[in-house]
């Protein structure tokens, strides 16, 4: 136990100091109309026009850009950016921390709002050449699961994919042209390698829909296109890969999770999302949780850290974040560790949320501690 709590204390709270993303000095100030950027990849929210964060987002990693001169960057109050933004017109509401640089034509921050790194009057667009969905042939089968139901799928053309709630499917490597996508509620999408969903129109992702991609698959292989308007993921789920929709309202629900990048013409982000460019994430935790236990350690009284084999996937921490209530809140990949936070306000509620999961015989576990403090 103390072997593996020194192994965990090494991730605790992953630095709210590292600025992330692009290069300071890579911003191109030649007065052109060409894009400031080669390419996108830094960005994990790309926007044409407009982007907007509810309360209390955390972005681990990666940069947020506009792309439209009359653009506007729009973040609620306590959100934690690790993030350069790039905007022309930057809104920062109270108590949010940008911990990077900001480019920007015009800026507004409100009580305690602030920028960490270096702030720039010199906002310049485009920012990159903004991507497009290619033209792609959809077809006449419907492919579709009932209630519960676990299947298998290859590529095709659809007319739609219609995954219905609390089912559980692995798709093939392949492409999948479909005129609508719906994953239901509670469903688990398998990627088994490099996979590409592209929709004509409507596109709808579910409350507590789990992306399970095995943990050697790159976030970039896993490509959802849409010449839509309008991409809905609903609360709670955890989603992964680059979604590019450069028409459409993209719109995450409540305590939602991506890890990729997120491009639209306008993105909406519900309060407690996480976004994460890389693999790894996590959201802060709440200094003012910190409890002493027995001999004076201290850890985060509503916060469990839970040691995997490397085989265990995301599907595996979300089952074991819903067996006590809870929710996955940070990961880093070696060794397989995952943040769960929980509703405990006392050691004593805390120490029973951590039987429940050592008791739950969930073969993927190796260990299960509290969030410790170093000290």
């Amino acid at each position: 136990m103390k072997n593996l709590a020194k192994k965990v204390r090494h991730y605790h709270v992953v630095s709210a100091l590292v600025v992330g993303g692009i290069a300071f000095a890579a911003f191109n100030f030649s007065g052109s109309n060409q894009p400031v950027f080669d390419n996108h990849a830094n960005f994990v929210l790309l926007a044409k026009e407009k982007i907007n964060l509810a309360s209390d987002v955390t972005v681990s990693s990666g940069d947020i850009g506009i792309n439209d001169s009359k653009g506007i960057f729009n973040a609620g109050s306590k959100n934690n950016l690790t993030s350069n933004i790039y905007a022309p017109r930057i809104v920062l509401g109270p108590e949010s921390i940008v911990n990077g640089n900001a480019f920007f034509n015009k800026i507004t921050k409100t009580n305690k709002a602030e920028i960490l790194g270096e702030e720039k009057k010199t906002f310049q667009s485009p920012l990159v050449d903004f991507p497009i969905v290619a033209y792609f042939f959809t077809g006449n089968d419907v492919l579709k699961t009932n209630p519960g139901e676990e299947a298998v799928f290859s590529q095709g053309n659809f007319k739609s994919i219609q995954i219905a709630p609390n089912s559980k499917i692995t798709l093939n490597p392949g492409v999948y042209n479909t005129e609508s996508l719906i994953f239901g509620n509670n469903s688990v999408i398998t990627f088994l390698g490099t996979t590409t969903i592209n929709i004509k129109k409507s596109a709808d992702i579910g409350n507590k829909v789990v992306f399970s991609p095995s943990n050697e698959l790159p976030l970039e292989s896993i490509k959802i296109n849409s010449q839509g308007n309008e991409i809905r993921i609903g609360n709670g789920s955890i989603t992964s890969g680059i979604i590019t929709a450069p028409d459409a309202t993209l719109i995450l629900g409540s305590k939602t999770l991506h890890r990729g990048q997120l491009i639209a013409k306008h993105i909406n982000i519900g309060k407690e999302g996480i976004l994460s460019r890389e693999e790894s994430f996590e959201k802060e935790s709440d200094p003012g949780k910190v409890v002493e236990g027995e001999g004076g350690v201290k850890f985060v009284v509503n916060e469990i850290i839970i040691l995997f084999k490397d085989e265990a996937t995301l599907n595996d921490a979300q089952e074991i974040a819903q067996l006590v209530n809870g929710v996955v809140a940070g990961f880093v990949p070696n060794p397989s560790i995952y943040k769960i936070r929980v509703l405990a306000e006392t050691i004593f509620e805390l120490d029973n949320f951590i039987s429940m999961i050592k008791n739950s015989g969930k073969p993927a576990i190796i260990e299960v501690v509290p969030n410790y403090i170093n000290q």
